[in-house]
């Protein structure tokens, strides 16, 4: 009689305990809400074009993060390090109760992938801007946020990163150099002092 009890106590906590977890398709349909959302942020981020790629092709956003890294690695590695240093401060603040649900979790994921990423990069690029124009005095310049460049990702469009004007020339911002070089464009277009 005992036996039968614990038989009928066993399969009453396995039916209590698969009735919390979500089955195959619960599991498949979060990931694909989870994917969903990814895309999301990634299109508001780097614009509609790379969130298609990662949406039908998610390899495809490690593939450009290492080539974006390996050829302009003096914006990637210290932005790198940065990004590294917020996860390494989100990961000691994993047990606060605002990280530990699920909605926490899907709310920092694409915080973590997609916004420390690019804030990482704007931070260096505005340090670098900002040291470049002050060490060149120039005349005039201006500048465009990072996430404006990524969307175009081409150095050959009339838009440039960045423009400044010395002594009546224009250089324009490399990301490939980190520093201004001359501009060998036709002077409509780019930027001029007093415009």
């Amino acid at each position: 009689m005992s036996r039968a009890g614990g038989n009928a106590q066993t399969a009453t906590s396995g039916a209590e305990g698969s009735a919390g977890r979500p089955g195959c398709l619960g599991t498949l349909g979060l990931l694909f809400a989870l994917h969903a959302w990814m895309s999301v942020n990634v299109a508001i981020g780097f614009g509609p074009l790379i969130a298609l790629l990662y949406a039908f092709m998610p390899p495809y956003a490690a593939f450009s993060l290492a080539v974006a890294v390996t050829e302009y690695w003096r914006l990637g590695l210290p932005a790198m390090a940065l990004w590294l240093a917020m996860l390494a401060g989100t990961w000691r603040c994993r047990h606060h109760p605002a990280l530990t649900s699920p909605i926490g979790r899907g709310l920092l994921l694409p915080i973590l992938l997609v916004w420390a990423p690019l804030l990482s990069c704007e931070l260096v690029r505005v340090a670098a801007m900002r040291h470049a124009l002050l060490r060149a005095q120039v005349d005039c310049h201006q500048a465009r946020p990072i996430w404006e460049s990524i969307r175009e990702a081409d150095e050959r469009y009339r838009q440039p990163h960045a423009w400044m004007i010395k002594d009546g020339r224009r250089h324009i911002w490399s990301y490939g150099r980190m520093g201004f070089v001359p501009d060998g464009r036709p002077p409509s277009w780019g930027g001029r002092c007093g415009q």
